[in-house]
């Protein structure tokens, strides 16, 4: 904790590093984290669940801010957002950690008055789930391609400089079938997903030709439903993927290491099909075929 202490008294302090202006997709998935936090630590308080609360006021908050430091790389961190971390942390924690809240609340913050007198932070807007898809999503994605990359390097003489990333914009005849079935297994259980939902659908004589495949999607279907509810089932793809890689094409780059990428619609017979990644790619898992440029 007196660690915290220091990091937390440097950062506002020493303002100089973090920008001001438009918030980032960074900065709305930080903002987000912050009003889930809000509503999530209430929740576990109202419930008297003290170590739940704790675990997701303190615990899985220093987490969410270290993952938006990295996230926010040589740009730097936005200062309403750091000051906002600050102060909502020290309220939430304030039950259970009042020492630590009033030092950092008066101390660190400069209130003047003390901060068991303070009112619970609102959020600032309703929490998003889409929005931390998106994130987790992008996250899964350069990750997939990083590792990618790592094994075509044990095999290629020259350094990667620049990939194609193909996406699905819209689901496959196959993926619309799962949905259904899914779908209707579970208002069959009582709106849960079954535990045995992929022995039921090995009798599903329209899934057997992709079965493999359909596992593999289902798997991601069922935690979403989980999440997500009975919204999971909507035959559009939840997360705007093309959109968010061709916005977030630099920053994929710079994470891979590479010149530049290149966002490509998977569905498009037009499009140059590189090493035959096309195929590969379905919606919420691009495919990506990386080159080095002449």
């Amino acid at each position: 904790i007196n660690a915290e202490y220091m990091g937390q008294s440097e950062a506002i302090r020493d303002m100089s590093s973090f920008r001001d202006g438009t918030l980032t997709f960074f900065d709305r998935v930080f903002e987000n984290q912050i009003n889930k936090v809000i509503v999530e630590t209430d929740r576990h308080y109202g419930a008297m669940c003290f170590r739940e609360a704790l675990q997701c006021c303190w615990f899985g908050f220093q987490n969410t801010r270290d993952e938006y430091r990295t996230f926010s790389g040589d740009a730097g961190m936005h200062r309403a957002l750091v000051r906002r971390f600050v102060e909502v942390q020290a309220l939430v924690l304030a039950p259970i950690a009042p020492h630590f809240a009033e030092f950092v609340w008066k101390e660190i913050l400069e209130h003047d008055t003390t901060v068991h007198n303070a009112v619970w932070p609102e959020p600032t807007k309703p929490v998003d789930p889409i929005l931390q898809l998106s994130a987790d999503f992008l996250a899964d994605t350069v990750h997939t391609f990083r590792v990618q990359i790592a094994k075509q390097a044990k095999k290629a003489a020259a350094k990667v400089t620049h990939g194609d990333i193909f996406v699905m914009t819209q689901y496959e005849p196959w993926q619309l079938l799962s949905i259904e079935a899914v779908r209707t297994e579970t208002e069959a259980n009582g709106g849960v997903v079954p535990t045995d939902i992929a022995k039921r659908l090995q009798g599903n004589a329209e899934l057997k030709k992709d079965f493999k495949r359909v596992m593999g999607f289902v798997a991601i279907l069922k935690e979403r439903v989980t999440k997500f509810g009975p919204a999971s089932f909507d035959p559009v793809p939840p997360i705007p993927e093309r959109a968010l890689l061709e916005e977030q094409a630099a920053y994929i780059a710079a994470q891979l290491g590479l010149a530049a990428v290149t966002i490509v619609d998977a569905a498009d017979p037009a499009a140059p099909d590189r090493d035959r990644a096309k195929a590969k790619a379905e919606v919420g898992r691009p495919a990506a075929a990386f080159y080095t440029a002449a």
